[in-house]
């Protein structure tokens, strides 16, 4: 029961009082060990979902990785349990929850902005929360960004926000604002992905530089135009992805960069589905070899 790896990470899923009483005594197991702390439900179930995260708050000096997956309602509570010390958190997600399109998106707290620009934080994950307008402080440790670009976003910031990104992925709805804030700042990094809405935003952007380039489900042109980016020989990775989902990965043997189209096996097969090959076949005058590929499931 003491083995430091015992307690190393711990959950909750369920807001209720015996699941939450056993997550408390979880926490204090760990007796200060670095730990891994999930914390999800979509159901508030009044005081007790604020006690959680007290609970977490009270072990913040020793979580260096938090995922917080709770009802948007509860963002205040979030945000005042991130105002604690986490000088050792380096992987750190916020998922706010809603089923009603009324509920205002909260924006990120300026405070801990602040507070995060001389942290640790490597990976940052947002969903419902927007960035505030700038001015802003750089987090010059944060190399991996998920946003879910809520409905009103205020993202003229992120490029000077993110100055070390590596890695970016996008969800979320796309809006005008969102298109003309993404140029140039997208290009800036090694990997790029785009959710299924915003597939559109891929064709006015310059992408060619980026070696690593990820879209769920686009339609043809938008996958014509990422096979533009890749100069010479290509070879075509097949994988299954797990559940449902296969990735298709065309890479060019010249650069090694890399276009990843992700899709569902329900829809592989359909007209819209065989720009895979056809494309390839009909436009490009350069050999395409399938160089491994995993079973996919019907």
């Amino acid at each position: 029961m003491n083995h430091p790896t015992y307690w190393r990470s711990v959950s909750l899923d369920d807001a209720s009082h015996n699941a939450f009483t056993t997550f408390e005594a979880r926490l204090g197991y760990g007796r200060g060990r670095p730990m891994i702390v999930r914390v999800a439900f979509t159901v508030d179930v009044e005081a007790l979902s604020a006690t959680i995260l007290t609970a977490v708050a009270a072990h913040s000096l020793h979580i260096f990785d938090l995922t917080l997956n709770v009802p948007i309602d509860l963002a205040d509570a979030v945000f005042s349990a991130l105002r604690n010390d986490m000088s050792i958190l380096r992987r750190l997600t916020i998922r706010l929850s809603s089923d009603s399109s009324e509920l205002a998106v909260p924006d990120l707290p300026h405070d801990l902005i602040d507070k995060w620009a001389s942290s640790g934080i490597r990976y940052l994950e947002l969903s419902n929360i927007r960035i505030p307008p700038g001015p802003l402080p750089t987090l010059p440790t944060v190399i991996s960004l998920n946003y879910d670009l809520p409905p009103a976003p205020h993202d003229e910031a992120l490029g000077s926000m993110f100055p070390n990104l590596r890695t970016l992925v996008l969800g979320g709805e796309f809006v005008e604002e969102y298109h003309r804030s993404c140029i140039g700042f997208c290009s800036s990094v090694s990997f790029l992905q785009f959710g299924s809405s915003l597939t559109e935003v891929v064709s006015s952007l310059s992408l060619a530089s980026v070696p690593h380039v990820a879209v769920l489900s686009p339609p043809a042109h938008i996958a014509q135009v990422l096979f533009n980016h890749l100069d010479g020989d290509l070879e075509a990775h097949l994988v299954d992805a797990g559940g449902s989902v296969f990735r298709v990965v065309v890479v060019s043997r010249l650069s090694s960069y890399a276009r990843n189209f992700i899709e569902g096996t329900q829809d592989y097969g359909t007209m819209t589905h065989k720009w895979y090959i056809n494309s390839q076949h009909a436009q490009h005058d350069r050999r395409l070899r399938l160089i491994g590929h995993k079973r996919i499931a019907q």
